[in-house]
C-alpha cells in the first residue's frame, strides 16, 4: 500500500472541503513539511510563515482542535517566536482530552523547550517535572530527566558544583553559595 503524500492529502482538501477547519491544519502542515525540506533559510521562514497562517485559519474555525495549537506552537518555535509559542500552547492545552496523557506530555515538553529557550529555566524545569509526572515511557522518562539537568547547568542560579568546581569548605565563597542555595531552595517552595 503507498503512502499518500501531504502535498496530495492538502489538494484533496481543498478541493473537496475547503470550508473545513481540517483543510487548514493540513495545508499547514504541509507548509511545515515543505520548510524542514528548504533549500535556503529564506524559503524555511516563508515556508513557516505559510504553515502559521494556515493553522491560524483552521483555529479560526475550530479553536478546540489541539493538534492544530500544537502544530500552530511548532512552526512558530522554528520562526523563533517563544512567546507566541508558549501562549498557543497554552490555549491549546485546555482542550486536550484528560485521558491524553501522550498528548500533554508533548505540550508539556514543547513548553520546556520555549521556556528554556527564553532563558525562562525554573518554568521550564516546571513543565518537564509535569511532563514527567504524565509519562510512563522509561526512554521518556530518561530523555525528560536529561533535559531537567542541562537546563540546570545552563541556569548559574540551579547549577549544583562538582566537588572539583567548590570552593573549600570553610571559605568566604563556600558560605556565600550555601546562603544562596538556601535562598534559592526557600523561593522555589
Amino acid at each position: 500500500r503507498r503512502e499518500k503524500s501531504p502535498r496530495l492529502e492538502g489538494a484533496v482538501a481543498r478541493v473537496l472541503a475547503p470550508e473545513l477547519a481540517e483543510t487548514y491544519h493540513l495545508q499547514g502542515s504541509l507548509y511545515s513539511y515543505k520548510a524542514q525540506k528548504a533549500k535556503t533559510p529564506e524559503e524555511a521562514k516563508r515556508e513557516q510563515e505559510a504553515a502559521v497562517e494556515s493553522f491560524r485559519q483552521s483555529l479560526a474555525k475550530d479553536d478546540r482542535n489541539y493538534q492544530a495549537y500544537f502544530d500552530l506552537a511548532g512552526s512558530l518555535a522554528a520562526l523563533d517566536k517563544q512567546d507566541e509559542v508558549l501562549e498557543t500552547l497554552d490555549k491549546g492545552f485546555e482542550y486536550i482530552p484528560p485521558k491524553d496523557l501522550e498528548t500533554q506530555v508533548n505540550f508539556e515538553i514543547a513548553s520546556c523547550a520555549a521556556n528554556a529557550k527564553l532563558q525562562h529555566f525554573e518554568d521550564a524545569i516546571a513543565d518537564c517535572q509535569q511532563a514527567l509526572r504524565f509519562t510512563s515511557s522509561p526512554a521518556s522518562r530518561e530523555r525528560i530527566e536529561e533535559m531537567i539537568e542541562n537546563m540546570k547547568l545552563m541556569n548559574p542560579a540551579l547549577r549544583t558544583l562538582t566537588p572539583e568546581e567548590a570552593p573549600p569548605a570553610d571559605s568566604k565563597a563556600a558560605k556565600e553559595a550555601e546562603e544562596q542555595a538556601l535562598i534559592n531552595e526557600s523561593s522555589s517552595d
